[in-house]
């Protein structure tokens, strides 16, 4: 999974994107994991490694690495054969595959031209430990692949190319599909009449069953992308009283976040609605008392990260708790899977994990 993007996430992201800031440089390297998955009985954990600067707090872009770990368990974790590749954002798997999106961009002397550097990298295994690269891009404006899916035929990806963003299909990482590009450019909309529907411009994906949804930022939350068969996507408004700001699968249904509460500038709360189908959606039962980064559940125990902490409640009906061996985690993403939850994330080098959503343990993941 990968964090839920509301505007103070986009906001955060989008800095650390630009200027390497990661606030907890250790030694010479920094060290971050930007996205956990589960899959064929381990989790796959995606991020970079780079060299810091004498302020040991940020690093250069262009000098970032592709960096891979794994974990059967959440507590032994070991680094796969070295990668080739900028930092690594998304990671997915399906069907004996897995698969890791990167991309960055980073200032490479074309000041005069007003452009950036770019670098794009795919990266597939068979088993997460052993990668090779699928797709390599490096030039001006690459495709930034932010997030991949599996979908249960194949893998989708959200890729942004200037303007323009599309929602585009592989089956092995190295040939990409077209299936359907928003635009806010009524010129640029695929030639076709521009609508209000274009306007969306997904940056989540989720899928439960057979059912794949895409979700715009808070501004385009109004519609939802849905994905109704191979390579074909119906952009249709949002059946609730409030718009759908991101979408995420977790035990087994979608949760969307529909409204953010605000108490003098700062996030107090968010409101979420969770569906089966990504058609009928309903209000969740107890508000989440903070913002929210990302979030899992076996199908009965539901677990939230937020700003600092982890959250946890058995059943929709209880309220929200803090899980209180863990009070300050800078992890703000989570995957479920195989009895054990795993988040990663943040400026530290480590990672947490638990056997019941309650009781967490901290690993070192220092090299």
């Amino acid at each position: 999974m990968r964090w839920i993007w509301t505007l103070p996430t986009a906001l955060l992201a989008l800095t650390t994107a630009l200027t390497g800031c990661t606030g907890n440089c250790e030694g010479d390297e920094d060290l971050v994991l930007n996205d956990v998955a589960f899959g064929d009985g381990r989790f796959v954990a995606v991020g970079y490694r780079g060299a810091c600067d004498e302020d040991r707090f940020f690093d250069s872009a262009q000098n970032r690495e592709a960096l891979i770990r794994t974990t059967d368990d959440g507590a032994t974790w070991h680094e796969a054969t070295p990668v080739e590749g900028v930092q690594l954002r998304h990671v997915a798997y399906g069907d004996g595959l897995w698969l890791a999106v990167g991309h960055t961009t980073f200032d490479g002397g074309l000041e005069e031209e007003g452009e950036l550097d770019s670098s794009t990298t795919v990266l597939a295994s068979e088993d997460g430990e052993t990668w090779e690269t699928r797709l390599q891009l490096d030039g001006v404006d690459t495709p930034s692949f932010s997030e991949v899916t599996w979908t249960g035929d194949d893998f989708v990806a959200i890729v942004r190319e200037g303007d323009p963003t599309s929602l585009r299909s592989t089956a092995d990482g190295e040939t990409w599909t077209v299936e359907h590009v928003f635009s806010r450019d009524p010129q640029e909309a695929d030639g076709a009449p521009w609508t209000d529907r274009d306007q969306l411009r997904p940056s989540t994906l989720a899928r439960v069953g057979d059912v794949v949804l895409a979700s715009g930022s808070p501004w385009d939350g109004e519609h939802l992308a849905r994905r109704t068969a191979t390579g074909t996507w119906d952009v249709a408004p949002v059946e609730t009283s409030h718009p759908i700001a991101a979408v995420r699968a977790a035990g087994g249904r979608f949760w969307g976040v529909a409204e953010e509460v605000y108490d003098d500038g700062y996030q107090a709360a968010t409101l979420l609605v969770t569906s089966e189908d990504g058609v009928d959606w309903r209000w969740d039962d107890e508000p989440l008392p903070s913002e929210l980064f990302d979030l899992a559940s076996d199908g009965a125990t539901d677990v939230a990260l937020v700003p600092g902490r982890l959250m946890v409640r058995d059943g929709a009906d209880q309220p929200w708790e803090i899980a209180d061996e863990i009070q300050d985690t800078t992890a703000y993403d989570v995957a479920f899977g195989g009895g054990t939850y795993v988040a990663v994330g943040g400026g530290r080098r480590e990672a947490v994990y638990s056997r019941d959503g309650w009781t967490w343990e901290k690993v070192d993941l220092s090299p």
